[in-house]
């Protein structure tokens, strides 16, 4: 090959490369516009935001119905609403509408928005069904740099009466694609369950986030709008709470929390290994073996702190501000036993008991009368006053409410429970007793096993 044709073959050569290059940049410009609508169609996706830039856009209604192809991440919402349906007492509470909207608001405040719902008359779109050729209109919002439903397309937060649903359809927009199903001769649950499995992943897609997290704000936003008692927990913090109410837990003995986005220890476990190294609340933690722990997120902290291994011990740095002085403890996870029921002294009064009791765990009424006898034999009998402490309690095992009851009632009703199908009485039984009079202490921090436990008490006054 000769000299000039060398330099043309190369001039061509980069010519072709600045073109590939182009061609590259062009293509990691438009991916997001392209990732972000999902399965949406790429041209189509083009159009609308182009649309957009003039203020208003039409977008297509894409109809979700019974026999549809739903997501198999998102099918713990059936066993959910199953149950839902199966147990819920107050039954005037299982509101299609307002279930709806509260599950909508807990996963576009969990998630980053762009999650809206709405709901219009059959008469606005025309047919028993939402076809899928019909379409609705979204507006730009200046003000949250997002878009809307348009105010003219007669999209309402809420039917005008909630009882009665015929002749409404309800939309949902995910990003830029909206969702329609028809709410006529279906049950609320089942609506809820099928936007629950086809549009909230397909919402989660488009957020790019866990399906199983947003699936996780959408149940939680659905029982939200029943009570503040009930609520969908994941497989780890279903195991932090058993952890909580059996007696003991597997860890170093830390409570870390976060202050001036700094992870603090707030309370050192009594008897565990982080106890036993020193550490006190107040000192913060700068290091969990090689990983760094100030200024990240306290969710990663913990998740080291728990991850550590109970074969070896793990050095872990802190920082005392008292002293200013930075130290290392080794630290590796044990059983660390826990109670739940704790004495404390009346100055001057040796005939006065009084029992704190912090939370209702596997043992807590064994620990309540074990605490009691002692007391009793250091004064030989001659106490005349019991006064038990739930302030601070927020709860626990109901059994154990029901036992510790127990231990002061003779005889008659403690507490009933009722479902849908059955009610459940639970009575005083002739076990061992404690024959002084109680005083119970309450605060607005008492609840749940406290309240039930107070409650039956003064029912026997």
């Amino acid at each position: 090959m000769n000299e000039p044709e060398f330099k043309r073959n190369r001039a061509a050569l980069v010519r072709l490369s600045r073109a590939s290059v182009r061609l590259i940049v062009l293509l990691v410009a438009l991916l997001p516009v392209a990732t972000d609508l999902n399965r949406f169609n790429f041209l189509s996706s083009l159009q609308i935001r182009r649309d957009l830039g003039s203020g208003e856009t039409s977008v297509p209604i894409e109809e979700i119905y019974f026999g549809h192809v739903t997501d198999g991440d998102a099918e713990v919402v059936r066993h959910a609403l199953r149950i839902i349906e199966q147990h819920y007492v107050q039954r005037e509470k299982l509101n299609l509408v307002k279930m709806l909207s509260s599950a909508v608001r807990a996963v576009a405040r969990d998630h980053g928005g762009d999650f809206e719902v709405g709901f219009v008359r059959r008469r606005v779109h025309g047919s028993l069904r939402l076809p899928a050729h019909r379409s609705v209109r979204l507006c730009s919002d200046s003000a949250t740099s997002g878009v809307h439903f348009c105010d003219e397309e007669q999209v309402v937060s809420q039917p005008d009466d909630l009882d009665d649903l015929l002749g409404w359809d309800v939309i949902l927009r995910a990003g830029l694609r909206v969702f329609g199903a028809n709410l006529s001769g279906e049950s609320s649950l089942r609506v809820l369950d099928l936007i629950g499995r086809f549009v909230v992943p397909e919402y989660a897609r488009y957020r790019r986030v866990e399906v199983s997290a947003v699936v996780h704000s959408f149940i939680n936003g659905l029982l939200d709008q029943l009570d503040p008692h009930s609520s969908y927990m994941t497989q780890d913090e279903y195991r932090e709470l058993r952890s909580g109410t059996r007696g003991n837990f597997g860890g170093v003995g830390l409570v870390v929390d976060e202050m001036q986005e700094l992870p603090v220890v707030r309370e050192v476990v009594p008897n565990s290994p982080a106890q036993m190294a020193g550490v006190r609340p107040g000192d913060v933690l700068l290091k969990v073996g090689q990983s760094l722990s100030a200024f990240y997120s306290l969710d990663s902290v913990v998740r080291s702190i728990r991850e550590l291994s109970s074969d070896a011990a793990t050095p872990i740095w802190f920082f005392r501000p008292v002293s200013r002085r930075v130290y290392r403890a080794y630290l590796a996870r044990e059983e660390i036993p826990t109670r739940s029921a704790e004495l404390r002294n009346v100055a001057g009064r040796p005939d006065v008991l009084h029992i704190r009791v912090t939370g209702f765990s596997n043992h807590t009424a064994e620990e309540v009368f074990a605490l009691y006898e002692q007391a009793q034999l250091a004064v030989r009998g001659r106490l005349k006053l019991f006064v038990l402490d739930l302030r601070g309690n927020p709860g626990g095992l109901l059994d154990q409410a029901i036992q510790l009851s127990d231990l002061f009632i003779r005889q008659g009703q403690i507490v009933s429970t009722r479902s849908r199908f059955e009610e459940q009485v639970e009575v005083a039984t002739r076990g061992s007793k404690i024959d002084l009079p109680v005083v119970v202490l309450m605060n607005s921090s008492s609840a749940s096993a406290s309240e039930i436990v107070a409650g039956a008490l003064k029912d026997h006054g």
